[in-house]
């Protein structure tokens, strides 16, 4: 067994790597606090809530891991509380996390989310998420009653449809989305897989009836103007596709669908329109659509290599920075090598989640940690590509940093997922050493019987 496979289990990695999330914010707090402060003005005591905050939850955590003796991938939870980390100190320093204000959801989105992310690993453990394939067609109904609900019901705000507070209820549809395309996949697979001449063709006895059930979902996000979500969600299908049927074809086709979408939504979306423009030279309207995307890349050249300085920038010039452009306002303070550092734990955390879907033999289960993980990666980078003008603005957080206590919480939701397939899958095997013993005493001939 080699190294790289014996670190997937036990409780280790997951504490080394808790470990480094509490030392860096704990670090970035001390620079919080140290930046603009005079050395006779007084700490108080409400500022030390937010860490107070995050090194409970993390105890908690590996307390409750331990004493269920959670056998999965253990650099899984690791990696998510070192994005958390990140993710607290960026709140605190935007403003965005002040615990002062009573009851905020916003405010206990982070322990409400790893709860959640507890309440999956140990419900779904042991072959227990195979449950979930049972009730898919009422996981692929649920998003759109529910998307439907909001359009009548929501309140419009720039453009979009939200819920009471600012609530954005689509956070919560790709899980069930992902589910039922998991179980759909699963139960297809040879079909989907069986593409035609030269591998060029189409299923198409399997692929309509998701062809419909999709123009279904994109019409609803369309009315309800979020694009971003529908983006991410065909780019999670399309993932999904491949992945389980390693056929080139589906990438082909879908590089055309996406292209024909692009043409159209330019066409006959007046909202895709601005956004499009204002990616292509947002110079045209500096001051209206592309003040954003002006503002984000002048605060990531400010940072240079080093940054300002956690604490140093000045993020209020950013519109949205807590939300949409958290990465320019990280960027401005930490510059591009704690802009590199965050990309390469994002990449770490998706390549544990891509290797657990590789090692699970159930379809089903196979499908969804690929689907799951993918949802976290395409929603990193539609908001990496978007703050650095790689592609037009969608307006998807940044998993796990970003405010917003729906985004975070569904992200811990499919973390939690991942790792009870992982630990269902995955488990360590026993010592050798005892087993060899039993079947060497079993085995050991009597030394009266070797006398000739």
């Amino acid at each position: 067994m080699s190294k790289l496979h014996k670190s997937r289990f036990g409780l280790a990695p997951t504490r080394r790597l808790a470990a480094a999330s509490l030392g860096v914010t704990f670090l970035g707090f001390l620079l919080f606090l140290g930046a603009g402060r005079k050395p006779w003005d007084p700490v108080l005591s409400e500022d030390l809530l937010p860490p107070a905050l995050f090194l409970a939850v993390t105890v908690l955590i590996l307390l409750i891991l331990h004493l269920f003796r959670y056998r999965g991938d253990a650099a899984l939870p690791g990696g998510v509380l070192l994005l958390s980390g990140f993710g607290v100190l960026a709140q605190v320093r935007m403003g965005s996390l002040n615990l002062q204000e009573g009851l905020s959801p916003g405010n206990f989105a982070f322990p409400i989310g790893a709860t959640l992310m507890l309440a999956a690993v140990f419900i779904f453990r042991s072959q227990r998420f195979k449950l979930l394939e049972r009730f898919h067609l009422i996981f692929g109904v649920m998003p759109l009653i529910g998307i439907a609900i909001m359009i009548v019901l929501g309140t419009r705000y720039r453009g979009g449809v939200y819920g009471p507070g600012l609530f954005t209820p689509t956070e919560f549809i790709k899980i069930p989305v992902v589910i039922f395309l998991a179980a759909y996949m699963a139960h297809r697979l040879k079909a989907l897989q069986d593409v035609g001449l030269a591998g060029l063709g189409l299923p198409l006895r399997s692929l309509v009836p998701l062809g419909i059930y999709w123009a279904i979902l994109a019409a609803l996000l369309v009315v309800q103007r979020d694009l971003g979500m529908f983006v991410m969600l065909t780019a999670v299908m399309l993932t999904m596709l491949y992945l389980g049927t390693n056929r080139i074809s589906y990438l082909l086709y879908a590089a055309l669908g996406s292209a024909a979408f692009g043409v159209l939504t330019f066409r006959f979306l007046l909202h895709g329109q601005r956004r499009f423009e204002a990616w292509r030279n947002p110079f045209e309207d500096p001051t209206g659509s592309g003040w954003q995307i002006l503002q984000g890349l002048s605060g990531l050249f400010a940072g240079g290599l080093w940054g300002a300085g956690f604490g140093e920038g000045q993020p209020e010039r950013i519109p949205i920075a807590a939300s949409d452009f958290i990465y320019a306002a990280l960027g401005e303070e930490l510059g591009y090598v704690g802009c590199l550092l965050l990309v390469v734990l994002y990449i770490g955390l998706f390549r544990r989640g891509y290797m657990t879907a590789a090692q699970t033999k159930d379809p089903f289960g196979r499908m969804l940690t690929a689907g799951l993980i993918s949802i976290l990666a395409a929603q990193t980078f539609l908001n990496l590509g978007g703050v650095t003008k790689l592609i037009p603005l969608t307006g998807v957080p940044l998993p796990f940093i970003s405010h917003g206590g729906s985004s975070l919480i569904s992200g811990f939701l499919a973390i939690g997922l991942i790792m009870a397939v992982s630990e269902s899958t995955c488990r360590a095997p026993t010592k050798p050493g005892k087993t060899s013993k039993r079947k060497s005493s079993a085995k050991k001939p009597n030394r009266r019987q070797m006398k000739p």
